[in-house]
């Protein structure tokens, strides 16, 4: 019979346990690595993947802001656009205008009913009578509805 005063445990380990060991041993051993090392291949593997995920973010982020400049004013147009209340029509209309007379961003149409005017009036110079009226009508309605204020078209 045992002795009640002691008490002996077995344990017994599992092959998989015992293997993973050995293989993490031999590993150690291979990198010439001990566990009192500040540093094993793991953390370093670790560490120079999310210092290269960081340095392909960054070009990345640089890569898109270099190559597509120009979406910026034109996202902040569409969006202040169509705040205003602005149809797509009336939005692409001013973006033709802006565009060919050279503006730096269509916003500036957006931003004084004299500027709207001259601009329009420049942009419909080129095109024929019947066109021009349909422009400056279209623009008409646009200063009506930015700034409440009619002109007569020409």
């Amino acid at each position: 019979m045992p002795d009640p005063t002691t008490t002996t445990t077995t344990t017994t380990a599992t092959p998989d346990a015992d293997s993973a060991v050995v293989s993490f041993d031999e590993l150690s051993r291979s990198w010439h690595f001990s566990s009192g090392d500040l540093a094993s291949p793991w953390s370093l593997l670790v560490a120079t993947a999310i210092v290269a995920a960081i340095i392909g973010a960054l070009w990345l982020f640089g890569w898109l802001r270099k190559r597509h400049p120009h979406l910026t004013p034109l996202r902040i147009y569409l969006s202040v656009a169509g705040a205003l209340g602005l149809t797509l029509t009336d939005q692409w209309l001013l973006l033709r205008i802006a565009r060919r007379q050279r503006l730096p961003s269509p916003i500036t149409l957006l931003l004084s009913s004299g500027t709207l005017q001259f601009h329009a009036s420049k942009f419909a110079d080129h095109l024929s009578l019947a066109r021009r009226r349909r422009v400056l009508r279209r623009v008409d309605h646009i200063r009506r509805t930015l700034f409440g204020q009619t002109t007569t078209a020409n």
